[in-house]
């Protein structure tokens, strides 16, 4: 049996909301999620003393990455907001599809470690879909859909104040 994750941790999905607020279209709630993963990595530029002694680092820039794995009903779910939001917002290709891939949303997670009551939230924002793969294979398992995020920025709520890397 598959346990749940969120960045590798177990998690009390009872406890757990993943909320898709989609830009254009209603929220999706509840969606089925499987595990979610997010980091923000900053690249920070060095500056240098002559002699090459290190001086001090710039503030540098953030590059915020996320993924995550929706059981098949929670990623049709998803797909089903998004559509809506791309048939307001005119998102087709000259064939006439609907691209989803185009469409900004946020994911919105309130979620508690197992034998935790701390209810902790991340925002990912401004989001994209950037790849969603699907392995269908014989077995017990759940049919489960992968999804590369491309966010904007990552926030952590920390005692009611938001929290970004830069």
């Amino acid at each position: 049996m598959a346990i749940e994750t969120l960045n590798g941790s177990a998690q009390s999905w009872a406890n757990g909301t993943f909320v898709f607020d989609i830009s254009g279209a209603a929220p999706v709630e509840d969606a089925d999620m499987k595990g979610v993963n997010f980091e923000t990595a900053v690249e920070r530029g060095m500056q240098r003393r002559q002699g090459g002694a290190l001086k001090a680092y710039t503030d540098g820039m953030e590059t915020p990455t996320a993924s995550m794995t929706l059981y098949a009903d929670g990623a049709e779910a998803l797909y089903r907001g998004l559509m809506a939001a791309a048939e307001a917002g005119n998102f087709k290709d000259s064939a006439g599809r609907l691209q989803i891939g185009k469409v900004p949303f946020n994911l919105v997670i309130n979620h508690s470690k197992n034998g935790e009551s701390d209810i902790r939230t991340v925002k990912i924002l401004g989001c994209r879909l950037g790849k969603d793969a699907m392995a269908l294979a014989e077995g017990t398992d759940a049919d489960a859909v992968e999804c590369d995020l491309h966010p904007l920025k990552i926030v952590r709520v920390i005692d009611g104040k938001e929290v970004v890397m830069l």
